[in-house]
């Protein structure tokens, strides 16, 4: 049963407060890269952000105005989300921009919010992006420095608290409108839901421009007062493993992992430096949300991690978005196993209905359950035509409550664009997701195909369409489609492009999955030629993705990609014949790391390729190699140097320039060194 917390704030202004008054010796703790802790007390955070407050309405902005904050690190953003609040401004969390497309987003995202104010850690490195038709933009070690600020009017309830900007959607970005009614409701519903009370504490290594990192891991614990601990993602996309480290160093009880970090996880726990003596025991909930759940992964990674004392009972899958604030669906019972089903994948495809599978199937659809509706939220799955669907019958889940958005910023949203509208005419949020209800718990099994879901981002098929067209020379637009599957656990994603199986078509393939590759972190699984009648659409223009999917699944297209497979492979070794091998010992070392992380053949990859532009590398990858060079050969390289020398002959130099400053010395540090 959910417990019930004495009252708490209903705005966000009173919530700190609040805070540093009913548990000043709690706080805000961030892991630093050599281990150590910086330690930021409530009524510290209290005091920076009242000064950052005064600082913003000393400066003239009004108002309710919103404030973008393109802070990826936990000590700039915590102080200054905090501020903006204070202030009376409206908070609009963003990453830093890292990239060219991060800087494309962020101006997106500043357009859609009519020149909006904006608090940065270096206005240099935004450079442009905001300016010229961008507001006012401020330092945030300037606005530090100014006197603090009285409270601020009292925000009624339906007032806008702060905006989510849906991650991934960067043609046309969505920004996610939340009432400080809307945030409450969340947050005392998950608070319950989670059985929270003094004597927990949250560590967290998502970003909080992430909504499960803001709300669930920073917002939750502080309206509890209860420590929360941030490990930078950075720093654990480059070791995994030193957040188990940081779990057993500190009494943390509460933490999360989706499915790509229980990934990363086992990797890590199949390599060299994974031998150590954890001790997980404290960790009673182990959140899993953020994207499609693997049971199969969860399994292995809750296998895994039972040596070192994790219960089976602390896996908690869970179901939220950022429309809804963050929680809609948590486990009644915290101390209970996760519910897995087995189905009968055949009669969900073809009946829509979930049927347990023979105990001899050789591939069942396994799902697992994410709980029951938080306090506050409603859920019901319908059919195409939002009737309501029987318990027991796949269908669109659909919520609706006091935690849901009362809608987007940006409502009149691109007429290109394939989504539909956010609500029913009864008032119900389509989620866009898959799922059934069995017994009252929800099981997520899919999406919607025209969406996809990489490392707890979603991606919108139309901007993936769209940056293909741009970027690729023979490719028209309305003549590309991207689909993703709709189980979760199976299926490929589908990239179509029209003409027949040639050497052109396969070079426009190859450069497509590259456009993929470098903007978007996402490499097609199949690569399919068809006809230009293939790409039909609606009446109202819409492409119909579902037909080119069904016809994909059904083996409609086997003799084309059996045909463009040779081509494929013929233009990716044209590209390769002129990879230079490596020449000097940093060379090798860091062209074995690519070859390793990137999953290539090693003469696929030369000196003179980018990492990012010519071998489809990821963030996740790139931090995955950082983390090698510092654990395996003593380099504490910044991130910023991949980034800025994407060669390996480039990255090779800068090491061999700098070894004395890079080296580590291998001394292990409190997390794991």
């Amino acid at each position: 049963m959910p417990r019930h917390l004495p009252a708490r704030p209903s705005t966000l202004p009173a919530l700190l407060p609040h805070a540093a008054r009913v548990a000043p010796s709690r706080g805000v703790h961030v892991v630093e890269a050599d281990g150590s802790i910086t330690s930021c007390p409530y009524p510290e955070l209290l005091d920076t952000a009242r000064r950052i407050a005064g600082g913003l309405r000393a400066s003239g902005v009004a108002p309710e105005t919103p404030v973008l904050l393109p802070l990826s690190a936990p000590r700039a953003f915590v102080p200054a989300f905090w501020g903006t609040v204070l202030s009376g401004r409206v908070p609009v969390p963003l990453p830093t921009p890292d990239r060219p497309p991060a800087h494309d987003r962020l101006r997106a995202v500043a357009a859609a919010l009519d020149a909006p104010a904006a608090i940065v850690a270096d206005p240099d490195a935004i450079g442009d992006t905001l300016r010229p038709d961008g507001g006012p933009m401020f330092a945030l070690e300037d606005l530090r420095s100014e006197d603090a600020a009285p409270a601020p009017p009292a925000p009624s309830p339906g007032d806008t608290a702060l905006i989510q900007f849906s991650s991934g959607s960067t043609g046309a970005p969505k920004g996610v409108r939340l009432t400080h009614r809307n945030v409450h409701s969340n947050l005392r519903a998950s608070a319950g839901a989670l059985q929270l009370g003094e004597d927990d504490a949250f560590s967290n290594w998502m970003p909080l421009y992430h909504d499960m990192g803001l709300i669930g891991y920073h917002l939750v614990p502080l309206f509890v007062g209860i420590d929360q601990f941030h490990l930078p993602t950075a720093h654990f996309l480059r070791r995994p493993l030193r957040w188990l480290d940081h779990l057993t160093a500190q009494p943390v009880t509460v933490t999360a992992a989706p499915t790509f970090g229980q990934r990363l996880v086992l990797r890590r726990l199949e390599g060299r430096d994974a031998h150590r003596d954890w001790d997980l025991s404290d960790v009673r909930l182990l959140l899993n949300g953020a994207e499609p759940i693997d049971a199969a992964v969860m399994d292995r990674f809750a296998q895994a991690l039972a040596a070192h004392g994790l219960a089976r009972t602390a896996m908690h899958p869970v179901y939220g978005l950022a429309e809804a604030t963050l929680a809609v669906t948590i486990p009644e019972r915290p101390d209970d196993p996760p519910t897995v089903a087995s189905w009968d994948r055949d009669a969900m495809r073809t009946d829509r209905q979930t049927r347990p599978a023979p105990t001899d199937a050789e591939d069942p659809r396994r799902s697992v359950a994410v709980g029951v509706p938080v306090d506050g939220c409603e859920v019901r799955v319908v059919d195409a035509d939002d009737a309501p669907c029987p318990d027991g019958t796949l269908g669109h889940v659909q919520v609706r409550g006091d935690s849901i958005m009362p809608g987007y910023v940006d409502a009149d949203s691109d007429s290109d664009s394939d989504d539909p509208e956010p609500f029913t005419p009864d008032g119900w949020l389509r989620t866009g997701d898959l799922g059934v209800l069995c017994d009252g718990r929800l099981h997520v099994t899919g999406r919607q195909r025209d969406r996809l879901i990489v490392r707890g981002q979603t991606l919108h098929a139309l901007d993936l369409e769209r940056a293909v067209a741009r970027a690729v020379p023979g490719v028209r637009p309305g003549k590309v489609a991207v689909c993703g599957p709709e189980d979760d656990d199976t299926g490929d994603v589908v990239l179509f492009l029209a003409g027949r199986p040639t050497e052109a078509i396969a070079e426009r393939f190859v450069a497509a999955r590259r456009v993929l590759q470098r903007q978007y972190g996402l490499t097609p699984d199949a690569l399919v030629p068809v006809s230009s009648r293939a790409f039909e659409r609606t009446t109202s223009g819409k492409l119909r993705r579902y037909r080119l999917r069904a016809a994909y699944d059904n083996g409609a297209f086997e003799e084309a990609v059996a045909a463009l497979r040779p081509l494929v492979g013929q233009q990716m070794e044209r590209e390769a014949a002129d990879a230079t091998p490596p020449q000097t010992p940093y060379q090798t070392i860091v062209h074995r790391l690519w070859v390793r992380e990137l999953g290539r053949a090693p003469e696929t990859i030369g000196i003179h390729q980018h990492f990012r532009d010519d071998l489809g590398g990821t963030s996740v990858q790139a931090a995955s190699i950082l983390g090698r060079l510092e654990s395996e050969h003593g380099l504490r390289v910044p991130s910023s140097a991949l980034e800025n020398r994407g060669t390996i002959k480039e990255l090779a130099a800068y090491i061999e320039a700098h070894a004395s400053r890079l080296r580590s010395g291998g001394r292990r540090s409190a997390f794991g060194g």
